[in-house]
């Protein structure tokens, strides 16, 4: 007899400083009862907010790749893999890129987003090309005011809206 079985889900995001992208994933995998885990650099980032933006803007220039934290979840075992990474210097952070380039993510389901407060860049492009051999679905760009970083460009409505896509 064959049963349909449920596909699982994950939420996987890093946040380091406003917490962005943390809020997003974090409403995404309560709207959606998902599983979620940060994506966490073992060494963490210290200083002032310019220290760390001078230090983020020399590892993404540099190709840079910290090491990062293993799971608690079995990430390969999920079938679908929301992905969500903050746009540093115009690109997703290094620590997404260390999960990209440490996970095969093949025959998985991606859905990437990203948060910026300025300007995107390519940072949305460059989370999907990271994922390589995936099927990429429903990738969104989140933009914060410039001005005061917490308050979403987007409405909560459209927000919402993308997240019961998924």
């Amino acid at each position: 007899m064959f049963f349909n079985r449920k596909k699982k889900t994950i939420v996987l995001y890093y946040s380091q400083s406003m917490g962005n992208t943390k809020k997003i994933a974090e409403r995404i995998a309560d709207k959606k009862s998902y599983d979620i885990e940060a994506i966490e650099t073992i060494k963490k980032y210290t200083g002032s907010y310019d220290d760390i933006m001078a230090q983020g803007k020399e590892e993404v220039e540099s190709g840079f790749r910290p090491e990062i934290k293993p799971f608690t979840h079995d990430i390969l075992s999920y079938d679908k893999i929301i992905i969500g990474s903050p746009t540093w210097w115009y690109t997703i952070a290094p620590a997404v890129s260390t999960f990209l380039d440490n996970y095969n993510l093949s025959n998985k389901i991606v859905v990437p987003f990203v948060t910026y407060g300025g300007y995107e860049g390519h940072s949305l492009a460059d989370l999907q090309e990271g994922c390589k051999t995936t099927k990429i679905v429903n990738p969104k760009s989140i933009q914060f005011d410039a001005e005061n970083l917490n308050q979403m460009v987007i409405s909560e409505k459209e927000l919402d809206f993308w997240i019961q896509s998924l």
